[in-house]
């Protein structure tokens, strides 16, 4: 998981979590996608790295925008 211009997360993940992942949060994105994985940025805010953290699995890091 990378922080890119300190306002998006940009990260790989398999194409069903990507799928959860644009459901759940409005401004989520996915840049390139393969027949089984994803490339997906989230903005890089509270709301949406709570949610993001509901929809990864447990254990995945997520850096705190605060």
């Amino acid at each position: 998981m990378e922080i890119v211009k300190d306002k998006v997360l940009l990260f790989r993940c398999g194409s069903d979590t990507a799928e959860r992942i644009k459901q759940f949060i409005d401004k989520s994105e996915v840049v390139d996608e393969t027949e089984d994985s994803a490339d997906m940025v989230v903005y890089w805010g509270i709301d949406e790295v709570q949610r993001l953290a509901r929809v990864l699995p447990q254990g995945v890091k997520i850096p705190s925008p605060i």
